[in-house]
This record gives structure tokens, C-alpha cells and sequence, in this order.
């Protein structure tokens, strides 16, 4: 893992903890998660990029960092 993902890292283990602070619910902070998403994508992403490259970069994100995770768990 290189510098930056290590502080991207950090930087989400304490989005982890607002979002379980402030929802009473995992099905909420996953909506906030979502819509949070949704609004990068409109505002700071690529104009040109359609919505099947969006999800299919976010995917491929999710996956990378599930297999990553679970590597570190074993």
C-alpha cells in the first residue's frame, strides 16, 4: 500500500466512525455513503463519464479494498 492510500485509509476509518455516531442504522449510513457518492460524481467528476464507467470504477474499487481487507483479516 502506498503513502497516499495509507491516508486515504485513515482518512475513511474516520468517516467510519462519524457516520456510526450519527445513524442509528447500517442501512443509513449506507444511503448517506450512496448519496454521498452520487454527489461526487455529479459535482467533481468527469463531465464525460456515463454512469456504467462510474459504477463500473466503483466496483472495481469496492473489490480491490474487500480483497485487501479480508487479506489483512486472514
Amino acid at each position: 500500500m502506498n503513502a497516499r492510500d495509507a491516508e486515504l485509509l485513515e482518512m475513511s476509518k474516520g468517516m467510519y466512525l462519524s457516520l456510526i455516531g450519527l445513524t442509528n442504522k447500517p442501512s443509513e449510513a449506507v444511503a448517506i455513503i450512496t448519496m454521498m457518492h452520487l454527489h461526487l460524481f455529479l459535482n467533481h467528476g468527469d463531465p464525460e463519464a456515463s454512469v456504467d464507467e462510474m459504477l463500473t470504477d466503483y466496483v472495481k474499487n469496492f473489490k480491490r479494498n474487500w480483497q485487501r481487507n479480508k487479506e489483512k483479516a486472514s
